[in-house]
């Protein structure tokens, strides 16, 4: 019963959510979601390579895709939208987080009453509002419901998620820890779950237990229990994808590379401390649970108010974890306070909280958007309903825009940080600072991007980073224009991502931007077409001579593999990240290339099967 209550008082807060397809929270990032959705909702025999995001990436890079696997399967089986798929499965979820920490905070005391009283705070109210002013200012100087401000403004609903599921692996890794059998696989599978979700949920989880080891002990099954739960997640987040994030981490969001420098020392620093404060905590006889959620409130607290308060970065974008903070803050109020009289007066407190969190929140932010009235809307709707199908380069959100709505592909995407290829970041910066169009004209070439979408002054577009907005005016065609929002041609003398060209004009550390992109455009070379046969490979037809190597504007990978004519063929990177075949053919050559991840997937996509075998055999 009362955690049905706490389900239906949090759904309340957020009842909009279930009828909307798209928020007006032009800002939020929650549109590129939604495209990754309908993606797998439409492709979900083929999630291996996603050739829509970056000039192509492995698909694991894309985003940890739990959420978002869940929002196809929910618009494919009910038949609504991708985007009202998403709302209606992060609603859901947002109406469980209470219910999860209320599970937990029992799971940990045995007290009904310190699980309410965990979960109410944790529903209404918002501690980082008080310990943060810029939270504060945000929230309108009342501390509640930044949790829903969050998921509504922001579109930070896999984070939410993350915060859902992580009390519900806490609580499963101390069952695994005391009970150990079957346990040990749900554990597992739940911090899976909690990875597979969200990077800032995974390093929280991993936060969690460390912080439950030092409280109660249990290393070697709590050991095995993350091997485990590494192994089903695998697929999804093998060794690459986590060295791509950690490296794209250094310098999104900010520059961490001193936090980077100084993070063994950190990390060491912290588990000292945490030992230490539990030394204290035991010397006054606190209980376990209650010293696992001091502790774990003490971590979260550290990394966030360490950034706010002291400018001090102990992660990468250590501000985001004012969530997870408030989350363990609510979880040790509870946990201190056992009495019956105190969940009246929080439940009280609660409700009063509740009027502003409908009216400053879900009053502002819950609203949905009249898709025929902005740009970002129908910039999309202009490319899907012409067939646009070449690489294209749109402004900040339009971007996002672009992937809930259409499959054209972009240089851009929704996630930097599983960008594989750097000289794509370097290029962007390029294209939007640099007022010579010629310049960016070469970057747009030798990327293969099409059309270039420029917003100036008084676009809908709310980010608008080109900093020169006119310099392609007059120099390129026109393909639409809608006020200050404009999209451009960008030349090219063929359509086809394959091009020939001589093997000397491939980019290299002696062979500049300016050679490449005149081999592009030169007449004498013979043509290429591309055509992909699924998403992640493709044929390449054209007459060549064995001085032709065959550039593909496709972002390389170590799991391309090239057959020319049925024979193998050297598949290398060149100096833009991109894919280069020598195909060493004379006279008509066809070439098969296919993406099948390498060596590390063929590992990973057994591992799953592996744990699970090993879990039910023991």
């Amino acid at each position: 019963m009362p955690a049905a209550a706490l389900f239906l008082f949090n759904l309340f807060l957020c009842h909009e959510l279930l009828t909307i397809e798209l928020l007006d929270q032009p800002g939020s990032i929650e549109p590129a979601y939604i495209g990754l959705a309908r993606y797998i909702r439409d492709n979900w025999w083929d999630l291996t390579w996603f050739p829509l995001w970056y000039g192509g990436i492995p698909f694991q890079n894309a985003y940890p895709p739990l959420l978002h696997v869940v929002v196809a399967a929910v618009s494919g089986l009910t038949g609504i939208t991708a985007g009202q798929a998403y709302h209606v499965t992060t609603a859901v979820i947002f109406a469980l987080g209470p219910v999860a920490l209320y599970w937990l905070a029992l799971r940990l005391s045995g007290s009904a009453v310190a699980a309410m009283v965990s979960a109410l705070l944790y529903t209404a109210w918002s501690p980082s509002a008080l310990l943060v002013a810029r939270i504060g200012a945000e929230l309108g100087g009342f501390p509640a419901g930044r949790r829903l401000q969050a998921m509504l403004h922001w579109g930070d609903g896999p984070h939410i998620a993350s915060l859902t599921l992580a009390p519900v692996a806490i609580g499963l890794l101390g069952l695994a820890i005391e009970r150990g059998g079957r346990w040990k696989l749900a554990a597992a599978a739940a911090m899976a779950a909690v990875a597979l979700t969200n990077w800032i949920g995974a390093l929280t989880l991993a936060v969690a237990v460390v912080c439950h080891l030092v409280a109660n002990g249990g290393v070697r099954r709590a050991l095995l229990v993350s091997l485990m739960a590494y192994g089903l997640a695998a697929p999804w987040i093998p060794p690459s994808t986590i060295l791509v994030v950690r490296d794209n981490a250094r310098i999104i969001g900010g520059d961490y590379q001193a936090t980077y420098a100084k993070l063994p020392l950190s990390v060491g620093a912290a588990v000292v401390a945490t030992i230490v404060l539990d030394r204290l905590l035991r010397r006054w006889n606190a209980a376990a649970p209650l010293r696992f959620a001091i502790l774990f409130a003490a971590a979260l607290s550290s990394i966030t108010l360490g950034a706010e308060w002291m400018g001090v970065s102990l992660v990468p974008q250590s501000e985001r974890y004012h969530l997870q903070m408030e989350m363990a803050l609510c979880l040790v109020a509870g946990l201190m306070v056992r009495r019956r009289l105190v969940v009246a007066g929080v439940l009280a407190a609660c409700l009063l909280a509740a009027v502003p969190i409908r009216g400053n929140i879900a009053g502002v932010h819950a609203k949905a958007m009249d898709s025929r009235a902005t740009v970002l809307r129908r910039l999309p709707e202009w490319l899907e309903s012409n067939g646009f199908r070449q690489r294209v380069l749109l402004p900040g959100a339009a971007s996002w825009y672009l992937a809930a709505f259409a499959d054209t592909p972009q240089m851009e995407g929704g996630f930097s940080q599983g960008l594989t290829n750097p000289m794509i970041r370097y290029a962007w910066y390029a294209i939007i600072s640099d007022a010579d169009p010629r310049r960016c004209l070469l970057w747009l070439k030798a990327l293969g991007v099409h059309a270039v979408g420029v917003s100036g002054e008084g676009s809908q577009e709310p980010y608008r980073p080109f900093r020169h907005p006119a310099k392609f005016e007059g120099k390129l065609e026109v393909l639409w224009r809608e006020g200050p929002d404009v999209l451009y041609r960008v030349p090219h003398r063929s359509a086809s991502l394959a091009r020939v060209i001589r093997q000397s004009d491939a980019v290299t550390p002696q062979v500049d931007l300016l050679s490449y992109v005149a081999a592009l455009d030169d007449a004498s070379l013979p043509l290429a077409s591309f055509a992909w046969v699924t998403r992640h490979s493709a044929r390449i037809d054209a007459m060549l001579k064995p001085q032709h190597v065959v550039s593909v504007q496709m972002t390389h990978h170590p799991g391309w593999r090239a057959t020319v004519n049925g024979r193998r063929a050297d598949v290398r990177r060149d100096g833009l990240g991109q894919i280069l075949i020598e195909p060493a053919c004379d006279g008509r050559c066809r070439i098969e290339l296919e993406y099948d991840g390498g060596v590390e997937m063929r590992w990973a996509r057994w591992a799953p099967w592996i744990v699970l075998l090993a879990g039910l055999l023991a």
